[in-house]
C-alpha cells in the first residue's frame, strides 16, 4: 500500500466473470468461487465492511445492505467511473481483487478499458490491486490444436493482456509455485509480488471415512469430465488390463464428452448427474484410490488441481501421472504417487490392491493434508492477509 492506512478498514471490491448464485453451475472453477472468494466476501459482510462483487458476464453488482445480499445492475464502464471518482473525491482505500481471466479475448476492446482504468488506479495512494491468476489463456490456447496463424494471433492478444494485468497488479495469487514460476519468467515479475493459494475443499462436507475399508471390494475413483485428452482412455484401458488378474473396479462421477465412446464392463460405472452430496456419498463409500490420469503437459503440470482438494478429504490416496505440482504434494504429504507411464500407474493400483493397510496410512495422511493446508477457511485466512497486507511503497 502507498500510506500508512491501516488495511483492516479497507473496502474490497471483487471482479469477477460471475457471482456464484445458490444452485447455479459456476462452472470449472465453482469450487474457489464459492470456498475463497464468496467466503471473503461474506467476511467482509459479516464484519460490515463495506465490499462489492461486480459479475461481468451479468453486467451487475452486489453488496450487502442490512445484513441482505442486493443486486444492482451497471455497466462495466459506469462501475468502473464511478469507482475512480470515489477514490479520487472520497480518499476511499479499496483493495480491488481480480479473478483472473474475466474478459473472453472477442471482448478485446473491455479489456483493454479495464487495464486502462487500473492504470490510473494504481497511480492513486489509495489502491491496491490483487490478481488471483485462474487460468492464462496464454497457455490453454499454446496446447490447443488449431490453425497456426489463428494460434498466433490469439497467443499475441493473450499475452498482450496477461503481462498488462500482472504489471499493474501490487499483487499476485496463483495456485502453485510452478504457476508462479511460468509467469515470473514468461512476463518478468518481480517473484516477491506473489503468493500462492492453492484449490482447497470444505474438509468438513466429508465428514470422517470410515476405517474399515478392508473390504473384498477394491475402487478406483474418478471424479470430473471424462474426455479423451484427460487420459480418461489410457485410464480404462489400465482397468481393464489389471482385471485380468485382479478385480478391481473403476468409478467415474463426471460428465462425458461425445467424442469419448465408453466400452460396457461390469467392473465400470459411471454418474453422469450427481448433486454435490450424493458426489460426496459415493466417493466417502466406494472409493479406495482417487486417480489423476491427466497428459503430463505444460497446463496440468502448473496447475493446483481441485480434484487433490476432494480425494484428500475423502481420506483416500491418490495415484498421478508425473505433474510436478501434484508430485510435490504427494511427497510433502506421503498420500500418495506418481508414475511415469501407465505401466507404473498399473503396477501401483496392483500395489495398494494386494496392501490394504498401506492404502490406509495413506489415506490417512490425504486427510491431513487436506485438513492442515487445503481447508477453505485456512486458505480464506491467507487470501484476508494478502487483502490486510502493506504490498508496494512508492
Amino acid at each position: 500500500m502507498n500510506d500508512t492506512t491501516n488495511r483492516i478498514d479497507n473496502s474490497l471490491v471483487i471482479c469477477a466473470e460471475f457471482f456464484p448464485l445458490k444452485g447455479q453451475n459456476a462452472g470449472p472453477w465453482s469450487e474457489r468461487f464459492n470456498g475463497l472468494y464468496l467466503s471473503i466476501f461474506n467476511k467482509y459482510r459479516s464484519l460490515r465492511r463495506s465490499v462489492i462483487w461486480y459479475s461481468i458476464s451479468e453486467q451487475c453488482f452486489y453488496t450487502d445492505k442490512s445484513g441482505e445480499v442486493i443486486r444492482r445492475e451497471s455497466s462495466i464502464y459506469s462501475f468502473l467511473l464511478k469507482t475512480l471518482r470515489k477514490i479520487f473525491f472520497q480518499k476511499k482505500c479499496i483493495s480491488f481483487l481480480i479473478v483472473y481471466p474475466i474478459f473472453r479475448l472477442r471482448e478485446f476492446h473491455k479489456s483493454l478499458f479495464f487495464i486502462l482504468i487500473l492504470k490510473a488506479l494504481n497511480k492513486t495512494k489509495h489502491v491496491d490491486i490483487i490478481i488471483d491468476f485462474l487460468e492464462p489463456p496464454s497457455l490453454i490456447i499454446s496446447l490447443n490444436k488449431i490453425n497456426h496463424f489463428l494460434k498466433k494471433v490469439m497467443l499475441l492478444v493473450s499475452a498482450f493482456q496477461e503481462k498488462a494485468y500482472l504489471k499493474v497488479a501490487s499483487s499476485i495469487v496463483t495456485t502453485g509455485d510452478e504457476m508462479t514460476l511460468h509467469l515470473a519468467t514468461t512476463y518478468k515479475i518481480d517473484m516477491t509480488k506473489f503468493a500462492v493459494i492453492e484449490q482447497g475443499i470444505n474438509v468438513s462436507d466429508y465428514g470422517e471415512r470410515s476405517t474399515d475399508i478392508s473390504h473384498k471390494e477394491f475402487t478406483v475413483f474418478y471424479g470430473g469430465l471424462l474426455s479423451k485428452d484427460r487420459g480418461i482412455k489410457e485410464l480404462i484401458d489400465c482397468i481393464e488390463k489389471i482385471n485380468e488378474l485382479y478385480p478391481v473396479n473403476l468409478l467415474c462421477c463426471g460428465t462425458i464428452h461425445p467424442s469419448l465412446k465408453l466400452p460396457r464392463r461390469s467392473w465400470l460405472k459411471v454418474y453422469t448427474k450427481l448433486d454435490y452430496d450424493e458426489y460426496v456419498n459415493k466417493m466417502l463409500k466406494y472409493a479406495d484410490v482417487g486417480i489423476l490420469p491427466y497428459p503430463v503437459n505444460d497446463w496440468w503440470g502448473k496447475v493446483s488441481i481441485s480434484k487433490i482438494a476432494t480425494y484428500a478429504a475423502a481420506g483416500i490416496p491418490i495415484i498421478s501421472t508425473v505433474l510436478p505440482h501434484t508430485e510435490l504434494f504427494l511427497q510433502r504429504w506421503n498420500c500418495g504417487h506418481t508414475a511415469k507411464d501407465w505401466h507404473g500407474i498399473e503396477s501401483l493400483i496392483i500395489k495398494l490392491y494386494r496392501d490394504r493397510d498401506l492404502c490406509k496410512i495413506l489415506g490417512r495422511n490425504a486427510r491431513v493434508a487436506a485438513e492442515k493446508a487445503l481447508d477453505w477457511p485456512i486458505l480464506v485466512e491467507k487470501l484476508d492477509n494478502i487483502l490486510s497486507q502493506q504490498h508496494h511503497h512508492r
